[in-house]
């Protein structure tokens, strides 16, 4: 199995949003009408969780099944490393589901030349 593929930003930029996709076992989107999506950001090397179950926006799921961002702050991103996401789904009925599943999602912050 190859090793995952890191997304990357660099140190205090918040632009780049992460999001994803979500897919049930048939890699048929879901669609997350009615439900509650958090994000949360684990640093690989020290396990510290630096983003604990951030509430994640919902794109239209009439035009974009299964798409969800998480908008980052400034504090999301201010220390370098690569780190694990994960994705929660608590569906309206109150099921929850994870992903990814199988494979790691990471993204790896860089350091900036100014520090700001």
């Amino acid at each position: 199995m190859a090793e995952p593929v890191a997304r990357v930003i660099r140190r205090h930029d918040t632009a780049q949003q992460p999001q994803v996709r979500l897919l049930d076992e048939l890699r048929v989107p879901l669609v997350l009408t009615g439900a509650t999506v958090t994000y949360t950001l684990t640093n690989l090397e020290t396990g510290v969780v630096k983003i604990n179950r951030g509430v994640a926006t919902l794109r239209n799921q009439t035009t974009n099944p299964g798409e969800v961002y998480y908008q980052l702050a400034s504090g999301d991103v201010d220390t370098v490393g690569v780190y694990a996401e994960q994705w929660e789904v608590i569906h309206s009925g109150g099921a929850k589901e994870t992903f990814p599943v199988g494979e790691m999602q990471l993204l790896r912050i860089e350091t900036d030349a100014d520090n700001t």
